[in-house]
């Protein structure tokens, strides 16, 4: 009589092993995604077993955050949050970046894109190429712009609004087109003002030769808001609250991007993906522009009341980011 026990190779016996991982852990995750897409499910909370599976069968598979997969309009980060179709040789990996590209971050939409910034101002000091704002700009700005109200100190460039005085800093060539960008800043807190802002701009507010992106910090909650305008076409707005983000963006430096293509401008926070916008594209290359300002009465509902005596608030600039796309 044949012994059907037959021992096989230990290699073989790991290969096999893994194997097995890999199907159960797959087989799991097809029914965890299944169970989060039922009512009162989107709360599932992370399973070590899971996780255990996922790293002996050397899987490395990101975990959804269920209060962004759960919100309309932002998207998750999965696997197929990087945008596809971004190749980059070897040589511009991000530990191969140049000398010259400065200090290589971690959470930024560089390193998870690998893509190498061709521009870079990491305010250590006032740069040549760029331009202090100064005078005012009518309805719905509540203040002047004024120049001394901006100063570079450890590395960071401070936006000061004190009063009716606040600040615009922006680049002086309007050239910067399809791409990517990224700033890292802290904004200021409190009502009636834009706590702080990193935009794209060219043209007359409104008008078909008006191409504008913006990401936009609303100073009486601490919210996030998106938008663009193509050919003077608005109304693109996505206002994620902190609640949505995970955190406050006010408390803190945070990483914020978007890479601009001629069909899509899809956002980053913190390196994640968490919306592309796809309608009324802007098309014109512009200006890159950071403020603080104070609104007028006619926008208390989006800002808030500014009370002009509720003192100096300031914003806190780390560094900007830009590349072409290849």
């Amino acid at each position: 009589m044949i012994n059907s026990k037959i021992s096989l190779p230990p290699t073989i016996q790991v290969a096999a092993r893994r194997h097995t991982l890999i199907r159960n852990t797959l087989t799991a995750l097809v029914i965890s995604a299944a169970a989060r897409s039922l009512p009162g499910c989107g709360d599932i909370k992370p399973d070590p077993i899971r996780e255990q599976l996922e790293s002996e069968a050397g899987l490395n598979i990101p975990k959804i955050d269920p209060g962004h997969g759960n919100t309309p309009d932002v998207i998750a980060p999965t696997v197929d949050s990087v945008v596809p179709d971004v190749t980059t040789p070897d040589a511009m990996r991000p530990d191969a970046m140049r000398p010259d590209a400065g200090t290589i971050l971690t959470n930024s939409l560089f390193t998870t894109l690998r893509i190498t910034p061709t521009l870079i101002n990491e305010f250590d000091r006032d740069e040549s190429g760029w331009i202090h704002r100064s005078g005012t700009n009518g309805d719905p700005f509540a203040c002047r712009f004024q120049p001394e109200n901006i100063s570079f100190s450890g590395g960071r460039m401070i936006l000061a609004l004190e009063n009716d005085g606040c600040t615009k800093y922006r680049s002086a060539e309007e050239s910067f087109g399809f791409g990517y960008y990224e700033v890292r800043m802290r904004p200021a807190s409190g009502s009636g003002i834009m706590a702080g802002s990193f935009f794209t701009y060219t043209g007359t507010y409104g008008r078909p030769d008006h191409d504008e992106i913006d990401i936009e910090v609303l100073g009486q909650d601490c919210s996030i808001q998106l938008n663009h305008y193509g050919a003077g076409r608005g109304g693109h707005e996505l206002v994620m609250t902190p609640t949505q983000l995970g955190f406050n963006p006010c408390a803190g430096e945070h990483n914020y991007g978007f890479v601009w293509r001629s069909d899509s401008i899809v956002y980053y926070i913190d390196g994640r993906m968490v919306h592309r916008a796809t309608a009324q594209i802007p098309s014109r290359p512009g200006r890159i522009m950071v403020n603080i300002w104070s609104g007028a009465p006619s926008v208390d509902g989006w800002l808030g009341p500014y009370d002009a005596g509720s003192g100096r608030v300031t914003a806190q600039y780390d560094y900007i980011r830009w590349a072409p796309l290849p």
